[in-house]
């Protein structure tokens, strides 16, 4: 087999992999559905299961419990003719009871609360007792347990009926049954089914446990009204003796009553409710989840370690190692094979094209050297020849003219010399460039060698200007120091100096200050010359074309030159002088 061809094999196989993963995955999603759904029908039968268990053991109690609300109810309606007259409801209950012995009392308790119509000729009073009252404005049958009766002295289970005339209630039909007729009574036995009947106040009417170890049987700390909310439902809890059992409940008698049933949490019980549905909802999703790690390893394999690769070798080739950058992948599918190729060939032609772009600057850059350097060269050249016509010259105007033009073409010197020596020869730092152009104008400050020297000060900030800036710049600061040096002057008791202050400013604004005494002059003037004003023009022009704004300020003892210029990118080309400006 070629090596072409096991790469479309493999790439084939990841292909492959991941459609049986994408069809395993609806297949997966379907068991776990039916897996669920079966486990909520069994659950469902459990419950009915459940429900239906409680009836059938309930059953004896529940006939009777029935049977007796259904006796009251019959004393109830025979007793709407007269019910004040005790002497015939007295005789109406004693023949109940003695034709229905299953039955220990009958009674009739009128709303006043003194029962004295009853089965055995007891007189009870009522009215006392806690919620009495209650009772009657209910209107509803009521199921109580009094285990010693207070007619009959016996257990017994009491069911109450409304007596009604006219929407009123009169009183209430009482009939007891005694818990040996109901037959609940199950102690001893070692079934492990346990049923407890409640009312609505929480109290156990009957249970198969004793009525005194019934309350342990329930669920723990939880009221009856908690119970009543899970009528039809199941659950496993703690009963209150700490045991872990499942509990059934059952609303019956019109919601009057409730049945709880429970059992043992026992290997056949958890069948339904236990960790049996682990595996069951596990199993298919373990199935699809075994495809889905092999797809990935096949991935992984195939692609993603490529992948992997590629990304590492483009990191490199970024951060601009071009040594061993070239992609060599180890038995990539064909499709990545061709992106090795792409990428190989994109690093030889990028490389390539780099060496040819690092030609081209250095011979750019040598080229621009040259051009500032000979433009230096030509410049000196021709402030040597200015030098010498200035010393041959025969009258002061042209010695002055000569001298003003010799300091302008070395002002312009200094830009090249600056743009020279820069590394990237595009920029002029102002720092050094002033500093140039304050030694050039020194030599003009030559005072009597019996004065004190002229003092000069700098506080230069090293700001980096752009040569269509710079040149204005040096051009303007030649000319405001020329006349800085021309009207210098020695103050009384004092020295004559001149300070030259270039700050940068909020706004990316630079501000040139420049102060220099005044009194009496450092330099006399040159007899038969007078001022043209060429320089404050130039100034102007300068300043306009730094798009600046100059102030002036002159005392008694200094003259103060300011201008502010905002600093620029290299943004626009050669701006002509404005036309204010004379021809040079």
């Amino acid at each position: 087999m070629t090596r072409r061809a096991a790469r479309v094999f493999d790439g084939l196989r990841v292909r492959i992999l991941g459609v049986v993963t994408l069809a395993l995955l609806p297949l997966g999603l379907v068991a776990l559905y039916q897996t669920h759904q079966v486990i909520r029908e069994a659950e469902e039968l459990s419950r009915r299961d459940l429900s239906n268990r409680i009836l059938q053991e309930a059953g004896s109690q529940l006939a009777v419990i029935q049977e007796t609300l259904g006796a009251a109810r019959g004393l109830a309606s025979a007793l709407t003719v007269d019910p004040a007259d005790d002497t015939r409801c007295a005789a109406l209950m004693r023949s109940f009871i003695d034709s229905n012995p299953t039955y220990a009392f009958a009674g009739y308790i009128p709303a006043g609360g003194l029962m004295r119509c009853t089965s055995n000729g007891a007189v009870v009073d009522y009215s006392g007792y806690d919620g009495f009252d209650d009772l009657i404005r209910s209107g509803v049958p009521q199921f109580d347990v009094n285990q010693q009766g207070d007619a009959t002295g016996k257990s017994v289970i009491i069911v109450s009926t409304p007596l009604r005339t006219d929407d009123a209630v009169l009183g209430l039909v009482s009939v007891s049954v005694t818990h040996d007729i109901v037959g609940v009574s199950r102690d001893g036995d070692d079934t492990p089914f346990e049923l407890a009947t409640l009312n609505l106040q929480g109290e156990v009417l009957a249970s198969t446990l004793s009525l005194e170890t019934a309350p342990a049987a329930l669920p723990a700390d939880m009221p009856i009204a908690e119970l009543t909310a899970r009528e039809g439902s199941s659950f496993v809890a703690r009963n209150a003796a700490g045991d872990r059992r499942l509990f059934a409940v059952r609303a019956i008698i019109g919601d009057k009553l409730v049945l709880v049933g429970s059992w043992p949490v026992s290997a056949g019980w958890q069948f339904q409710y236990g960790w049996h549905i682990v595996p069951a909802l596990t199993f298919p999703l373990a199935i699809w989840l075994t495809a889905t790690i092999v797809a990935y390893l096949g991935l992984h394999s195939q692609v993603l370690r490529h992948i992997r690769a590629l990304r590492r070798a483009m990191r490199r080739f970024t951060l601009g190692q071009r040594k061993d950058v070239r992609l060599s992948l180890d038995r990539p599918p064909i499709e990545l094979a061709e992106v090795e190729a792409a990428f190989n060939v994109m690093v030889d032609r990028l490389t390539e094209a780099e060496k040819t772009m690092a030609e081209d600057l250095k011979h750019k850059t040598v080229l621009l050297r040259e051009v500032h350097h000979r433009v230096k060269n030509n410049l000196q050249l021709i402030a040597s020849i200015m030098n010498m016509q200035t010393r041959n010259a025969r009258t002061p105007e042209a010695r002055l003219m000569l001298s003003q033009l010799l300091r302008r073409v070395r002002g312009l010197s200094a830009i090249h010399r600056s743009l020279h020596t820069t590394p990237d020869m595009t920029t002029v730092d102002t720092r050094p460039l002033v500093e140039d152009l304050v030694a050039d104008l020194a030599p003009l400050l030559s005072p009597d060698p019996a004065q004190p020297a002229v003092r000069i000060e700098t506080d230069i900030e090293s700001v980096t200007l752009y040569p269509d800036q710079a040149v204005p710049f040096s051009m303007l600061f030649t000319e405001a120091m020329t006349n800085a040096v021309k009207y210098l002057g020695r103050p009384e008791g004092g020295a004559a100096s001149i300070n030259v202050t270039l700050r940068r400013e909020a706004g990316d604004k630079l501000r040139l200050r420049l102060v220099n005494t005044v009194g009496i002059p450092v330099s006399a003037p040159e007899e038969g010359v007078s001022s043209t004003g060429l320089g404050s023009r130039l100034i102007e022009a300068f300043v306009a074309q730094l798009e600046g704004t100059q102030t002036v300020d002159e005392g008694d003892t200094h003259f103060v030159y300011e201008v502010v210029f905002p600093v620029e990118d290299f943004a626009r080309a050669d701006t002509p002088l404005p036309a204010a400006a004379p021809a040079a």
